[in-house]
């Protein structure tokens, strides 16, 4: 499930850190900030890892479908799930670049305007619960009575 939206303009921000894909770090800047990391804790033996990949990430399937009324703004897509798994916290970077996502959102909503929100969708909202705003997005998780969650 696609939804046919008009995506953000311009570069697509990383999922896995801050800044935009394709603006990497020069490994000239890694190394010299390895090294300095190296000596300010007196250790030596230490990976850096590489930036993890969209092919390298394992999510579950979506559980639920979105009703008619909100999936033309809602989306499945592996990306936008694992982008909004995680925040830029140190332990939300930890988790990203040991490849773990044990619990992303089945659906990713960008609601266009205030009437997708609250609108003639305001019944069905009632069944999913919000779970919080992301970069101006809202994520939801689907929660019914009857899913025991």
């Amino acid at each position: 499930m696609n939804a046919p939206m008009n995506k953000p303009k311009g570069q697509r921000r990383k999922f896995w850190s801050w800044g935009y894909e394709g603006q990497d770090i020069p490994e000239s800047e890694v190394t010299s900030m390895h090294e300095r990391v190296a000596k300010r804790l007196g250790m030596s033996d230490f990976t850096i890892l590489k930036d993890p990949t969209l092919d390298e990430i394992e999510i579950r399937a979506p559980r639920i479908t979105p009703p008619a009324s909100l999936a033309s703004f809602c989306t499945t897509e592996k990306w936008d799930r694992v982008a909004h798994t995680y925040g830029k916290s140190f332990r939300d970077i930890a988790m990203i670049y040991k490849r773990k996502y044990p619990n992303p959102p089945d659906v990713v909503a960008y609601p266009r305007d205030e009437k997708d929100i609250c609108g003639g969708s305001r019944l069905v909202w009632r069944e999913w619960v919000c779970s919080r705003a992301f970069r101006g997005w809202v994520e939801c998780h689907w929660w019914h009575q009857s899913a025991g969650r």
